[in-house]
């Protein structure tokens, strides 16, 4: 069961995700060059005191590169707290893509993909907080150690088991609800994610989405999906097909007759534009997207005039 649109009452209140972004430089050339060419990176990450736990997660050892946490005051926090638990973000991020390798370190604008990402999502005043789950590689422990620089918190889990480190991230974040995102969509709008969030807590879905043009008229890239911790953890106990834990909604999209999904369209004749592609999966993406003159902080409007 589809919906096409939902005018209900939000039903959240405003807390805002700050988002720490330090003096620290990006990686230096010859580290990304060691990654590529296949450099002891376990080593060099062990040097700069990053410990990978048999469990998948990426913690910070206590020192000189200590984590900045996401605070929200203890007041914010309670109020943007749905009776579902709290909402996070985890992103789904990684280097070792076939199509357009270290895509999540190529720089628009000076600034990493990923760094866009988190930069952009801090400005969604219904996340109570993200965390970035990345493959637990050699070749991601460069992804980690760059996101520990900029203070965003992050997790390694299993490469090809997406569902397993998706399950890992939402506990270790303490989720009730999870909205997936996907790093290769740097200019997915707070306002999109806030709105997809009302609407899913304003029905009785099991997922929702608006983060690409299927039976809605939004944007490709500018959105996110979202569903309980507690149903992503009943999709991790049954589902067993290979490429639907890779690809880790797929399964309800497999059996879509068994849940209550749900869409919308924007409210705004100027943002239904299912045509327009923003996200950055190949060379071309990456191109069209460094070549126009974007900034981190545009919204949505700005985002449609240049592209449109």
């Amino acid at each position: 069961m589809v919906e096409m649109r939902c005018e209900g009452e939000t039903l959240l209140q405003t807390g805002r995700l700050p988002y720490t972004n330090d003096a620290h430089a990006p990686f230096p050339l010859n580290f990304l060059f060691q990654a590529v060419t296949g450099a002891d990176l376990e080593a060099e990450a062990v040097s700069s005191g990053q410990t990978i736990l048999s469990q998948g997660y990426a913690v910070p050892d206590a020192g000189r590169h200590a984590v900045q946490e996401y605070p929200l005051s203890p007041d914010t926090a309670e109020e943007n707290m749905t009776s579902k638990g709290k909402v996070v973000a985890i992103v789904q991020a990684r280097l070792g893509s076939s199509r357009l390798p270290l895509k999540s370190l190529l720089c628009l604008r000076d600034l990493p993909v990923i760094d866009w990402v988190a930069r952009r999502l801090a400005a969604a005043s219904r996340l109570d907080g993200i965390m970035v789950a990345v493959p637990d590689t050699p070749l991601d422990v460069v992804l980690l150690e760059h996101l520990r620089r900029r203070g965003i918190p992050c997790m390694a889990g299993p490469e090809d088991d997406v569902l397993a480190r998706f399950c890992q991230a939402a506990k270790l974040a303490d989720a009730g609800l999870v909205v997936r995102v996907c790093a290769d969509n740097p200019l997915i709008w707070g306002g999109a994610v806030d709105r997809l969030v009302d609407f899913y807590c304003a029905g009785r879905w099991d997922y929702a989405y608006n983060h690409i043009p299927r039976n809605n008229l939004w944007p490709d890239g500018l959105g996110a999906e979202v569903l309980s911790r507690e149903l992503l953890e009943s999709l991790d106990q049954k589902t067993v097909e290979p490429s639907q834990r890779e690809h880790c909604l797929n399964y309800i999209w497999d059996n879509a007759k068994k849940f209550r999904i749900g869409t919308f369209d924007p409210d705004e004749e100027w943002l239904r534009r299912p045509d327009l592609r923003l996200d950055m999966d190949r060379p071309d993406d990456f191109r069209r997207l460094a070549l126009r003159p974007i900034s981190p902080d545009m919204d949505a409007r700005a985002i449609v005039d240049i592209f449109g």
